[in-house]
């Protein structure tokens, strides 16, 4: 399956991550995060660890925290350098991994808010968002939501539709009906998969996610900017740097 074409026309790609991955790749992860989420609750529970309470978004569980340390030897590392190429060639300048995290997204009876409406990520003009699917996500699970083509370069590009200020986090947003403006609704890229997806996005365009009503959504994230990006690195300064 080719994966740059889609990404540069649509701004998102979706397919098996076996078409990317090493042998087995797959599998390291899915151990790896049960081991991580083992290892982090048990402390919680233990309470050898707090709850970091500075975290904005009550829906979402970082498991590897707000900033992670860097381990060059671990799987998340490995399957960095693994889609690199692809950050690459689709920022059209050296890819800069930002961060890599384990994020769980837990349901909720609240409406959405923050990064469950619709938004643009700032930090570059060009970026380049991976999730891999480590359960599988079905409605009421949060998937992600792309408006393909409103990328840089992308077909509506040059289209904003309405925006607010949210109140809670002073960041631009947009409702589905003025989203619809831009891109039907039944254009909208809804990533559901099931355990294995990868979901490979420019998230300067307009999207969202994490929306959970009913099950949880568990996913590996990385992030790839440029030189030009306008914020730096989230691993832990005390940590090792990609």
């Amino acid at each position: 399956m080719e994966w740059l074409g889609p990404l540069r026309q649509d701004g998102i790609m979706i397919g098996p991550s076996a078409d990317l991955f090493q042998p087995n790749q797959l599998e390291a992860a899915q151990a790896e995060a049960t081991r991580v989420r083992g290892d982090r609750f048990a402390r919680l529970q233990a309470g050898l660890e707090s709850r970091d309470r500075r975290q904005a978004k009550g829906f979402l569980r970082q498991w590897l925290g707000r900033h992670p340390l860097y381990d060059g030897q671990s799987v998340w590392a490995d399957v960095a350098r693994r889609l690199t190429p692809l950050a690459t060639a689709y920022l059209e300048a050296p890819a800069l991994l930002r961060f890599y995290n384990l994020w769980e997204v837990l349901p909720t009876t609240q409406p959405p808010c923050r990064s469950q409406l619709w938004h643009r990520d700032m930090e570059d003009t060009r970026i380049v968002k991976a999730f891999l699917y480590l359960s599988d996500v079905v409605p009421g699970a949060g998937p992600f939501i792309y408006a393909p083509g409103t990328q840089r370069g992308g077909a509506v590009a040059d289209r904003v539709p309405d925006t607010f200020i949210e109140r809670s986090s002073g960041w631009i947003r947009a409702s589905d009906a003025a989203m619809a403006t831009i891109v039907p609704p039944v254009e909208w890229r809804c990533a559901y998969g099931p355990k294995g997806t990868l979901v490979v996005a420019d998230t300067a365009g307009w999207h969202k996610g994490g929306y959970a009503t009913s099950t949880s959504r568990l996913t590996a994230t990385w992030e790839w900017t440029t030189a030009q990006a306008i914020e730096g690195s989230r691993f832990h300064a005390l940590g090792g740097q990609p």
